[in-house]
């Protein structure tokens, strides 16, 4: 992977995760988040990235 696709290609926003960002969850104290399938856990997904 080049710089140039790193910063085009979209990442977990979960602190700490650097995985390809899969889903939208909506997060209770936060509002909608753009995460990786395993940070998605339980929370409910309001789409595909």
């Amino acid at each position: 992977m080049s710089l140039a696709d790193r910063f085009t290609t979209k990442t977990c926003g979960v602190l700490g995760c650097g995985a390809d960002a899969e889903v939208v969850i909506d997060h209770p104290e936060h509002g909608e988040r753009t995460v990786c399938g395993s940070c998605a856990a339980d929370f409910e997904v309001v789409r595909d990235v």
